[in-house]
């Protein structure tokens, strides 16, 4: 639900905002920001690493999730000086940036979660995958419902932050307390270790966090992911120019 009020930021409450800063910019002033803050979204196989080399999702996600409450309070405090001057815009940018910075933290390291409980329970993945697909949707309906109707966003009405900040804080606690501090491992016989060393030779090794790019467009084994990443860029693009 996080994630997905959080997104709903860039659909509604950041372009609101800058029409009230420079009504003649907005669209301009807008696209860059997205754009920058795209740049956070490409350092998600950097991040994606460092998740994967810590025995726990943990720090990742709580880091994330502390810095998109920064964000947002900076947010709160650029609009709630009232004159709308050149340096509160400064600030409400920064405040913005901060805020992807965080987000792309919190999304990359929670969606290795999925994998950790497809490990441990690989007929659930599905369900699992299922149930946080279904609780982002939530998140952004409810953001949608929340600016639109319930608390709109104006120039002198800044409720619908201090909700979001609220429910920030709560699922950050939430997150503190309900997160398993280690990796969820199974435990193999020395059979089963067997056949997965067996496996394991017959793929290619990496000396790098990243695949070679040779090993990307011609290996057999990556055909699947290759379709989804690409499918999902397309997607992604698609929707980025009906957004803007």
């Amino acid at each position: 639900i996080l994630l997905g009020l959080v997104g709903t930021l860039t659909a509604i409450l950041l372009p609101t905002e800058i029409s009230f800063y420079e009504p003649q910019y907005a669209a301009l002033a807008n696209g860059m920001l997205i754009f920058v803050s795209c740049a956070f979204q490409g350092l998600a196989p950097v991040i994606g690493s460092f998740s994967d080399r810590y025995n726990s999702r943990r720090p990742l996600i709580l880091i994330g999730a502390i810095v998109i409450t920064v964000g947002l309070v900076g947010l709160l405090l650029s609009v709630s000086s009232g004159d709308r001057s050149q340096a509160s815009f400064f600030f409400f940018c920064v405040s913005y940036l901060i805020l992807s910075a965080g987000y792309a933290f919190l999304s990359v390291s929670f969606a290795g979660l999925v994998a950790d409980f497809g490990t441990l329970l690989p007929e659930k993945v599905g369900t699992i995958s299922g149930i946080w697909s279904l609780f982002q949707i939530i998140g952004s309906a409810l953001g949608y419902i929340m600016q639109g109707v319930v608390l709109p966003v104006s120039r002198d009405n800044h409720e619908f932050y201090y909700f979001l900040i609220v429910l920030v804080i709560i699922s950050n606690i939430c997150l503190l307390h309900f997160l398993p501090r280690k990796m969820l491992k199974v435990e193999t016989t020395e059979e089963n270790s067997n056949t997965t060393q067996e496996q394991d030779d017959s793929l290619p090794c990496h000396t790098s966090m990243f695949l070679t790019l040779s090993e990307w467009y011609s290996s057999s084994l990556y055909s699947s992911f290759r379709y989804v990443i690409l499918s999902r860029f397309l997607f992604y693009a698609g929707l980025g120019v009906f957004s803007a």
